[in-house]
């Protein structure tokens, strides 16, 4: 499928990561508008189950970006977008988004049609295959609510606020340079919510859970890398 070539700039004023991805998003929404081909069921929406960062650089607050963007493949279940991202005509690395198809009514996950897999028995690549996270060590914990501003026009938590969540609520590195993260959503998030962040340290890297009804339900789960950590 063709690809798209956008120029973004990084807000001054959040966590470079997330201004990032806050871009890449409108990005996607206005790739897929392109993408005349794709014709999809008119009680669907689509909704972010995945995203994988790689990325080689430090993300500039106040700099410009160049963004080229395409779909990889397309299974059942699974929507796989590209990012390739280039700072001063430079590639410094690669993001992966996984997208599901959902009804807008029941929210229950709708299969592509099959003209759109990229295969005909409608596998993913290996190397795109889903990898089953390990429940990770709970040592530490915080607390918080969703607020109104968290919420996206579906009135659900929006993908984005979980990343917001996690750098908020993590002290010991505000200074650190996070570059690389995954996160998997596993279940929405209405408003309000009491919520909990489960997080587990090795090293640079921080393994995560956001939890409610006491631990219960994870919501989302990943782990984040960074540099320059305080110690």
């Amino acid at each position: 499928m063709e690809k798209m070539k956008k120029e973004i700039l990084i807000n001054e004023d959040d966590f470079p990561l997330y201004s990032l991805m806050e871009e890449l998003l409108k990005v996607s929404k206005e790739h897929f508008d392109q993408l005349e081909k794709i014709e999809l069921p008119e009680e669907s929406i689509w909704m972010i189950y995945r995203w994988k960062t790689n990325i080689n650089e430090s993300i500039k607050k106040g700099k410009k970006y160049l963004v080229e963007t395409e779909i990889l493949a397309i299974s059942k279940l699974y929507c796989i977008r590209k990012f390739k991202i280039y700072f001063e005509n430079k590639w410094i690395g690669d993001i992966l988004s996984y997208w599901v198809l959902a009804n807008k009514s029941t929210r229950r996950l709708m299969r592509f049609p099959k003209e759109y897999w990229t295969e005909e028995t409608g596998k993913l690549p290996e190397e795109l295959k889903e990898q089953k996270s390990p429940p990770i060590k709970r040592k530490e914990k915080k607390d918080f609510c969703t607020e109104e501003k968290d919420l996206d026009e579906n009135k659900h938590v929006n993908n984005l606020s979980y990343i917001r969540f996690l750098f908020r609520h993590i002290e010991q590195e505000k200074d650190a340079d996070f570059q690389n993260l995954e996160i998997k959503y596993k279940k929405e998030i209405l408003h309000p919510t009491d919520l909990s962040l489960y997080c587990s340290r090795r090293e640079n890297e921080i393994s995560f859970e956001i939890t409610s009804n006491l631990g219960d339900l994870i919501h989302a789960e990943g782990s984040l890398y960074y540099e320059d950590a305080l110690t």
